[in-house]
């Protein structure tokens, strides 16, 4: 989470340039709520200055402050404080002293009518908070929770509460388990005065009505013992001070390991090593070239040929290794920071919905290359009615080795390998047995139309262009495919396009030049 820095004890944390102050995983985040009564009078403000800075704190709740409209201000002490009322009187009013964003829960004496629409508001606010957020719900809620409840709430509250539950407890139980919350203050073992958070003004009756909501997934970083009420703090205000002290646990994920080796081609230039790297692929290759086409598996074959290439050539060639040079300047860090924003930014689906959860995100890009790229073109049918240039046996003719050849040499250097994670230089390298197995099975797809399955997938690189990038559509898409046979194909239409294509059409015509 991040928020401005507040409190004594406040210097921790990744300093940015707004002044904001990003809460790490080995910090104590104390988090607390406090019905004040009323900050009305100016001295109202300095005293909980003064009273709050008695205390370890981060973020607390405010409960009838009691101003009207809404805003933000600082104390003197440099504490951020948000706050929001009545329009026309000083009338109820919350803040949060560094957030915002909360509603005013009914007491007793007001209708269920108010009840169900004040729950009504705090659902939408939760529901609009996005699930990698650590959400903390709190306030004076004005229920009670007792120690009856536990055994059948024991997911949601701790063994501490007071005796008895009233009919608002219960509402406030139903509400923690539809949103997987647990009340923080339930949890510990206190002594009774510093579980209570209410008393009566003669001194004689109290009760536990203010509650810290959180996630269960983060149950585990409260700190129980230092999540209570503090009766000491002292504003004039019949409710005490409750505070949650909590440090984010989060589990270590493991990435998957990196399949796609990019591989440390420089060394193919000596001869020694390319001669070597040749002759290893030809051994390897030698049972695939005598293979019968009636035992074919096309791919069998094709796992057998890219395992091979990659197989010697981790043993041959290696990782490459980046050296690092003096580079960086002032121009190429502000661009780093400009990249960062970027991709903290969140994609939206159709609907304009912001998309958390890498499954939503990977769902939204295949929809959206699927729209992309499946369209019915229409083209002029009356192309397809021009003169055959070539025998009618010309489709049934078996691909060349030659055509092979001239298809590997023309492939170009240094471009990015497709889903098979094999550069072009390694099928380059790997000499006339290479040729002889890319023969056989590029063969078996000319008569058979059946395509191996990884040279029928592409890998989908996204370039952000201009615009929102929220959005897929500001997004450029460079598919990376096999392209052996891609190029078979295209040097075997290139002579039929010649002969349909006017004499006057110089434009991308190879040879051929508009100036």
């Amino acid at each position: 989470m991040t928020a401005p820095s507040v409190g004594r004890s406040q210097g921790r944390g990744d300093k940015y340039a707004t002044g904001a102050t990003k809460i790490r995983g080995r910090d104590n985040i104390t988090i607390g709520t406090w019905n004040v009564r009323t900050l009305r009078p100016n001295r109202k403000l300095e005293e909980l200055s003064y009273e709050l800075d008695r205390y370890h704190w981060n973020i607390i709740g405010l409960s009838e402050a009691r101003w009207k409209f809404h805003g933000e201000m600082c104390t003197d002490e440099g504490h951020k404080l948000y706050y929001s009322g009545s329009e026309t009187k000083h009338e109820y009013g919350v803040g949060f002293i560094i957030h915002k964003d909360t509603v005013y829960a009914p007491t007793t004496s007001h209708g269920d009518d108010e009840m169900e629409s004040f729950y009504s508001q705090v659902q939408t606010l939760v529901d609009e908070t996005p699930k990698k957020d650590i959400l903390v719900v709190l306030g004076d809620w004005n229920s009670k929770v007792g120690e009856d409840a536990q055994p059948d709430w024991k997911e949601v509250c701790g063994s501490y509460c007071i005796p008895g539950t009233n009919d608002r407890g219960l509402r406030l139980l139903n509400f923690a388990t539809y949103n997987n919350l647990v009340l923080a203050n339930t949890l510990g073992k206190h002594k009774a005065s510093r579980r209570w958070t209410w008393y009566s003004p003669d001194g004689n009756h109290h009760n536990h009505i203010d509650y810290i909501l959180i996630k269960k997934r983060f149950r585990s970083g409260v700190n129980v013992a230092r999540t209570r009420s503090f009766p000491g703090a002292d504003v004039g205000s019949d409710h005490d001070l409750v505070m949650m002290s909590f440090r984010v646990r989060l589990k270590v994920i493991k990435k998957p390991k990196q399949l796609r080796v990019k591989f440390d081609l420089e060394k193919l230039r000596d001869p020694d090593v390319a001669r070597e790297f040749s002759a290893n692929i030809g051994g390897k290759f030698a049972p695939l070239i005598c293979m019968n086409d009636t035992d074919l598996d096309l791919d069998s074959l094709t796992d057998t040929f890219n395992t091979a290439l990659t197989e010697t050539a981790s043993e041959l060639l290696g990782k490459h290794r980046h050296v690092k040079k003096p580079w960086i300047t002032k121009e190429v860090l502000e661009l780093c920071d400009r990249r960062r924003e970027l991709k903290e930014q969140q994609n939206k689906d159709k609907n304009g919905k912001c998309l958390v959860e890498e499954k939503e995100i990977l769902s939204r890009w295949t929809e959206y290359c699927s729209d992309l790229y499946n369209y019915e073109l229409q083209g002029d049918p009356s192309i397809l009615d021009c003169p055959q240039s070539y025998p009618d046996n010309e489709e049934s003719q078996p691909i060349l080795r030659e055509e092979l050849e001239a298809a590997v040499k023309a492939m170009k250097k240094g471009k990015s390998p497709g889903i098979d994670n094999i550069p072009d230089e390694l099928v380059q390298a790997a000499g006339d047995a290479a040729i002889d197995v890319l023969t056989k099975i590029c063969n078996n797809i000319w008569k058979t139309g059946k395509w191996p399955t990884p040279w029928t997938q592409s890998l989908v690189i996204t370039l952000p262009k201009k615009g929102n990038l929220q959005l897929c559509q500001n997004y450029c898409t460079i598919s990376l495919p096999s392209k052996i046979m891609l190029r078979l194909i295209l040097n075997r239409l290139k002579p039929l396009a010649e002969n349909i294509i006017a004499e006057e059409q110089a434009g991308f015509r190879a040879g051929r030049s508009t100036t």
